[in-house]
């Protein structure tokens, strides 16, 4: 299984909602940081953002939406860098790779996270740049297979893209 960040473990104490609110702070955080430390930075928190989704918020969408609010400055400000460091980096993944096992399964956590992110915060965002990904992976889910057990939990249904030939 794919490793998500696991706020139950590290946070036992804080609700859904200040996780969500841990996440969203760290946005700040990039501003300081340069190359690598900023696509580590970008891709744990786009972790986190699919990790709380699939944990809480796909059935909480409004709470997501009315906490992102809170942050929505650092979330507009967010929309550029997650496109260049993170959908930059599954955008070419999906393009070069002939090798579908563990890619596959990466590019399926980065879709999810995409999603995640669009379905949460949506409502006041303009929408990430992302379409390709789904294309590049309709192109490529017949190359593709993952084991059930690598399924993130609570995956719904419509993540059409980690149930491709279970």
């Amino acid at each position: 299984m794919m490793n998500l960040i696991n706020f139950s473990a590290n946070t036992p104490d804080l609700t859904y909602q200040d996780k969500l609110r841990v996440q969203l702070s760290s946005i700040q955080t990039w501003k300081d940081l340069s190359g690598y430390d900023q696509k580590d930075a970008i891709e744990s928190f786009m972790n986190g953002i699919g990790q709380l989704f699939l944990d809480y918020f796909q059935y909480h969408l409004n709470e997501a939406n009315k906490i992102g609010l809170e942050y929505g400055k650092d979330l507009v400000w967010a929309v550029r860098p997650i496109e260049i460091l993170y959908i930059y980096k599954l955008r070419k993944r999906l393009a070069s790779t002939d090798e579908w096992d563990d890619n596959w399964e990466v590019a399926c956590l980065g879709r999810t996270n995409i999603e995640a992110f669009h379905l949460m915060f949506g409502e006041f965002l303009v929408e990430l740049d992302a379409g390709d990904i789904e294309e590049y992976m309709e192109v490529r889910k017949e190359q593709a297979w993952i084991h059930p057990f690598s399924i993130p939990k609570n995956t719904p249904k419509t993540h059409w893209w980690w149930f491709t030939k279970i």
